[in-house]
């Protein structure tokens, strides 16, 4: 029997691996918000203000948050305060719909990597979601995952004898690994 009455289910984007936490007070842009993000491959959890946020983020570990400013009990800035020491490792996006150049500059200044004014543009998240992956991508963290996909291809090809250093340079990594830190593997040199 063929189901030709019924519309296929919508392909799910590609899977990203990062984990992006929505944090926003009002249930409905926070739901809203992420089934979008969900909708284009990330793993996504909820917040509802920025102490939720701190509970959640060291058992989901997100690599982004993307959070609204101004919230009841610890709004986005205090929550950037809070991940100060973390922000090598997180990317922060603001949102706000009471947004000023003033509020926009001091989080920029604190750390957030973007702000985004509300409602939000669907494509101006996404696309500042796709640079936070390019940006984690040449950090210390994207160089770990660069070397389990050499190694991951190396096992896939039945290439045990095949050194690390000589996989990595072949597939492109090296921008990884000139921005790497001493933690590289002995294969990739020091």
């Amino acid at each position: 029997m063929h189901d030709t009455d019924q519309a296929a289910p919508a392909a799910p984007g590609p899977v990203i691996s990062e984990r992006v936490l929505i944090v926003e007070d009002d249930p409905a842009t926070r739901i809203g918000l992420a089934e979008l993000v969900s909708a284009w491959g990330f793993q996504t959890d909820e917040a509802a203000n920025g102490e939720e946020a701190m509970a959640k983020i060291t058992s989901f570990r997100p690599a982004i948050i993307v959070s609204d400013l101004v919230m009841p009990r610890m709004g986005g800035l205090e929550l950037l305060h809070g991940l100060k020491d973390q922000l090598s490792d997180l990317t922060l996006i603001l949102l706000t719909a009471q947004g000023t150049v003033e509020s926009a500059v001091e989080a920029i200044k604190e750390g957030a990597y973007d702000y985004l004014s509300k409602p939000v543009d669907p494509a101006r998240l996404r696309i500042l979601l796709s640079k936070a992956v390019e940006r984690l991508a040449l950090s210390g963290r994207g160089f770990d995952r660069a070397i389990r996909v050499a190694r991951t291809i190396a096992d896939l090809a039945g290439s045990e004898g095949v050194e690390l250093g000589h996989m990595s340079e072949a597939l492109g990594y090296r921008a990884l690994a000139a921005s790497a830190t001493d933690e590289r593997p002995a294969a990739l040199g020091r």
